[in-house]
């Protein structure tokens, strides 16, 4: 049936005539919507499978879909994952002795299972996200979309200083680069200078007129900068203590000058928050490296980019019959045989509608009882089946 049947249905079992006068059109066809949504809801019958978008800024957090009505199940690359609750997670991988005796887990303590990496073997749902356990490695994307200022000056000949035509930071010089001729110039290699905050020094003079070009990030990123000696030959550089968390932050290094790509080498956080910057190739030749350590803020705004490892199965709203819609084409995306359902809600609703003209619960119950009926035959017709361990329905092997 499509949209103007069951209204016309509807309006016979509720004795009305063409333009009903206790209830609205509007209002009629709301009800004969939510007596689709309610049906799927229950049914289950609308099922998809969809790549789940990933919230950029937190590792393993990804947006549920926008048409989802229920959840059942999340799969990483294509491998099914257990749903669990945080509490789960807090026994069993971070839990007490005194949990251990009550519940048999709590097999490491002292430790923050929220920052454990690896492949993901259970999903459970926080804060309007669907989050991976433990988290899948790969890296922030921060700050790449923060926005930056960008000024270019002249370094003289001769001089050390450069005029800019903005103001740096003092207490954010850590958020500011320094290229010249478009060579990344280390941080301890410059300085801001202590008079006046539109000027930068060189350690040395200029051998000849130089390009300068200097980017700000003007996110509200905490930024830290981390330098060490290079001898060729090197591969393993560590910071301890700086604060580094490696399923929040991101990191760029820089070696002699050059942004190395994040094929280039290994991030590792060590114990107390340090940092371990492995190169895959040994360091050519002496020179300084630089990794700069990227905190967003506390509350940073999530932004949704897609993704192509996470997807969830899940039931879906379906289609809303509209009025804006030529009702005679508007038909309810399941099955014709259990189309007698939305009419059968909508009619529990109207009667069930407070007002003398309006409500009358012996009869609701009638219509609660006929949509019942159609769930019960719905539920009878997907069929569950039994949960039973893939390995016991496997044939037995000699």
């Amino acid at each position: 049936m499509n949209l103007a049947q069951l209204y016309t249905k509807l309006l016979t079992v509720l004795a009305e005539s063409a333009a009903p006068q206790y209830w609205s059109q509007l209002e009629l066809y709301g009800y004969i919507n939510d007596g689709l949504i309610e049906f799927v809801r229950r049914t289950k019958l609308l099922q998809k499978t969809a790549y789940l978008d990933k919230n950029a800024n937190e590792i393993g957090a990804y947006f549920l879909p926008l048409d989802i009505i229920e959840p059942l199940s999340v799969q990483y690359k294509g491998r099914p994952l257990d749903k669990k609750n945080t509490k789960f997670f807090e026994v069993a991988y971070a839990g007490t002795s005194h949990q251990r005796v009550l519940s048999g887990f709590g097999n490491v303590f002292a430790r923050s299972w929220r920052e454990m990496t690896g492949i993901p073997s259970h999903w459970f749902f926080e804060n309007q996200f669907v989050k991976l356990f433990p988290k899948p490695v790969s890296s922030v994307a921060f700050p790449g979309n923060s926005p930056v200022q960008r000024t270019t000056a002249t370094w003289h000949a001769g001089t050390n200083l450069v005029q800019l035509p903005i103001q740096l930071p003092y207490d954010k010089k850590d958020s500011v680069d320094v290229f010249v001729s478009g060579i990344y110039q280390n941080s301890q290699d410059w300085s801001i200078n202590p008079g006046n905050n539109t000027q930068i020094l060189f350690a040395t003079a200029a051998p000849e007129n130089l390009s300068v070009e200097v980017v700000r990030q003007m996110s509200i990123a905490l930024t830290v900068k981390l330098s060490a000696d290079v001898s060729a030959g090197n591969t393993t550089f560590t910071w301890p203590n700086c604060g580094y968390v490696k399923v929040r932050d991101s990191v760029r290094v820089v070696l002699t000058g050059v942004v190395l790509q994040a094929s280039d080498f290994t991030l590792t956080e060590t114990e107390g928050g340090g940092l371990t910057v492995t190169l895959n190739s040994p360091a050519p030749d002496d020179g300084v490296i630089e990794a700069t350590i990227y905190t967003p803020p506390e509350g940073f705004n999530p932004s949704r980019t897609a993704d192509d490892e996470v997807t969830m199965s899940y039931v879906y709203m379906p289609q809303n019959l509209t009025e804006g819609v030529d009702p005679s084409f508007n038909e309810p995306e399941i099955p014709a045989f259990f189309h007698n359902a939305c009419w059968q809600w909508a009619a529990f609703l109207a009667l069930s509608k407070e007002g003398e003209k309006t409500q009358d619960v012996k009869k609701s119950q009638i219509f609660l009882a006929q949509f019942e009926t159609s769930i019960a035959n719905a539920n009878s017709f997907v069929g569950s089946g039994i949960d039973i361990d893939p390995s016991v329905q496997m044939p037995w092997r000699l």
